[in-house]
């Protein structure tokens, strides 16, 4: 294996790397025999398991993130500050990908009328402004495993964290027509006109059936502006954070219905996206207007199965199918 390496990587080395991404087989998911015991999960950290002499690998799909959870684990555990670096890590591996399917797109900061922001990323076609707001935050394993106010505090932090502030664009465009984006190198003028918004809220790694658009439109009528109690003092205290996202989030809606009525279904141009379902799209796009194409994909149609994957195929599927 080292030998079919394109680097000069030692065995040894290969077999230190592959021991780092691998389980002993005795202590996989040691102690795990009830649902709610999903602290003792532990099979999501590598992605191998090793037998013998062999590295087993189980389907790929389900394995995939645990590479990156055993890279991140390594980096910690050598003291370098590696969260604080997948963020801005994420906006310029996004812009990448964007640019190389020939996807022009634009961000940064601006100032207008003692308003100060920035925007993540920026595509724009003929008819739509596409504001992409990128968060790190994954979907933790308690959230996973049925823990309701971890689930709600990483909504919060993914979701509304990401469209509160979206929203705070959106709405500087309708009012003031443009915004001026300074990514330190240039400044691009981000002129609104006609077009309508869309406002993505995307995450490094998926959150499985809370990224339906169904489910998403079931959690903003239930959320944004509600009032959220908690039996527990630690939870509600927690909880406050997302109560106050859900509530400014709230009142953006309320200022941009006033200026752009929509159809009658609330926060229609949102979307919460992973990178990985992005990628997916991008396989299909050589330029903006197609983007924006990909995107609307999906957005009219739900078959039920909350998996966003099968559902784009579907609907590729069907448009295919129409002469």
């Amino acid at each position: 294996m080292a030998g079919a390496l394109p680097l000069q990587v030692g065995a040894i080395d290969v077999k230190r790397v592959l021991d780092a991404c691998a389980h002993v087989p005795g202590a996989l998911n040691d102690g795990y025999l009830l649902p709610w015991e999903h602290g003792k999960i532990t099979h999501w950290r590598k992605p191998l398991v090793k037998h013998n002499y062999d590295y087993v690998l189980m389907d790929p799909s389900w394995c995939a993130p645990a590479f990156y959870e055993v890279l991140v684990a390594e980096l910690r555990d050598l003291g370098l500050r590696v969260d604080h670096a997948v963020g801005p890590a994420l906006e310029r591996v996004v812009r990448a990908e964007l640019r190389d399917r020939g996807v022009k797109s634009v961000g940064g900061a601006y100032k207008i009328n003692g308003v100060s922001g920035e925007c993540d990323v920026v595509v724009e076609t003929a008819q739509t402004i596409i504001l992409i707001e990128i968060k790190k935050k994954v979907l933790r394993r308690d959230a996973k495993g049925g823990d309701l106010v971890a689930l709600l505090l990483d909504l919060s932090e993914a979701l509304f964290a990401a469209q509160t502030q979206a929203a705070g664009h959106e709405l500087l465009l309708y009012q003031n027509g443009q915004l001026i984006l300074d990514d330190g190198e240039q400044k691009h003028t981000l002129v609104r006109g006609t077009r309508t918004v869309e406002r993505v809220a995307l995450t490094h790694l998926d959150f499985g059936s809370l990224q339906d658009r169904q489910v998403l439109s079931n959690v903003f009528e239930i959320l944004a502006g509600a009032r959220i109690n908690a039996s527990d003092p630690a939870a509600e205290k927690a909880l406050k954070q997302l109560e106050t996202r859900g509530q400014e989030l709230a009142v953006l809606h309320n200022k941009l219905h006033a200026l752009r009525p929509t159809d009658g279904t609330p926060f229609f141009n949102c979307w919460f996206l992973s990178l990985g379902h992005l990628l997916v799209m991008l396989d299909h796009v050589s330029s903006n207007e197609e983007f924006g194409k990909e995107l609307r994909q999906t957005r009219h149609m739900s078959t039920g199965s909350l998996d966003f994957y099968f559902e784009y195929a579907q609907a590729r599927a069907i448009r295919a199918a129409v002469p």
